[in-house]
């Protein structure tokens, strides 16, 4: 016999399974984005027993287990659009691919390396363009709905160029 559905739990709940006697059950606990992280929560699983004499007769058991849900930071997926550029060439930055397993990505932040800075943004895609040649450490972060954060830096190089020409011109 399967369990069955008891509409309306007794804990407050939306309702009991009710279990014929003998078999376990397991759960996998997701919980719903919108709850706090970091924060302590009661679960409760209310099963009944049937007794199969007395169908009417049913023997309440309960569960109660404390949870803790913690909040996973987020994962930071950072496209660039080269690691060596050019004179007036622009760095592009895709973080689209970036996302949050418990929540949403609320903002993302680039440092160029150049003492400019984004600072925290909606905008997924962002470019900047160096004014001078030279090797530029790029610090990339995202940010997820309740404040954790993701870093990674990258290298960038931009070349020297004479005349809009990469240096050293090659000759042909």
């Amino acid at each position: 016999m399967p369990p069955t559905w008891l509409p309306g739990g007794s804990y407050g709940g939306i309702g009991s399974l009710i279990f014929p006697a003998g078999p376990t059950f397991g759960y996998d606990l997701r919980t719903p984005r919108f709850l706090p992280k970091d924060s302590d929560y009661l679960l409760a699983v209310e099963a009944l027993s049937l007794n199969y004499s007395d169908p009417g007769n049913f023997i309440p058991y309960a569960y109660f287990e404390k949870v803790h849900i913690t909040n996973a930071p987020p994962t930071l997926v950072a496209d660039l659009s080269g690691s060596t550029l050019g004179p007036g060439e622009a760095l592009n930055v895709n973080l689209s691919r970036s996302a949050d397993v418990d929540g949403v990505i609320d903002a993302y932040r680039v440092e160029w390396g150049d003492g400019s800075a984004t600072g925290w943004v909606q905008t997924e895609s962002v470019r900047h363009t160096y004014a001078t040649s030279g090797d530029y450490t790029v610090t990339i972060q995202v940010r997820d709905d309740t404040g954790a954060t993701a870093s990674m830096e990258r290298t960038v190089h931009v070349e020297t160029g004479i005349l809009g020409f990469a240096w050293p011109i090659s000759s042909r």
